[in-house]
């Protein structure tokens, strides 16, 4: 008869314990999750924060510029929806001049940081549709 205990005992090998097959696994998973996580530790990009808004107004220049920029960011991520974002774009943007317009008009002060974000992109949307606006 052939001793099957003697011949793995020479070999060295061991019997697996269920209870180490779980803990090797649970290591597994947690080694998973810890690296999962790993995106978290990435630096935050830091959003433009303004001021709240006073008046009408400037409240809708602000949310027309955030809309603006939020497209702008779809369009470059390859959505597929190319053509229907520009087109949302194109209008955005002509409510943006004649809301900055509109702020100019009343001569409504705005603060620093939204005034010059204001300025830089309504110089290049003028551009854009080749209207002479004075920034």
């Amino acid at each position: 008869m052939v001793d099957f205990k003697s011949d793995i005992e020479q070999i060295g090998i061991k019997k697996v314990e269920p209870k180490s097959r779980a803990l090797e696994a649970l290591k597994r998973l947690k080694n998973q999750e810890s690296f999962g996580n790993s995106f978290s530790r990435l630096p935050k990009v830091e959003r433009m924060i303004y001021e709240q808004p006073k008046t009408i107004q400037q409240h809708n220049v602000q949310y027309l510029l955030e809309r603006i920029n939020n497209i702008e960011k779809k369009m470059k991520e390859d959505s597929g929806e190319y053509l229907n974002l520009y087109y949302d774009l194109n209008l955005l943007e002509k409510k943006f001049i004649k809301a900055v317009d509109e702020l100019r008009k009343f001569s409504i002060k705005v603060p620093d940081l939204l005034s010059k974000e204001i300025d830089k992109r309504y110089y290049k949307i003028s551009k854009k549709f080749g209207e002479p606006h004075d920034v």
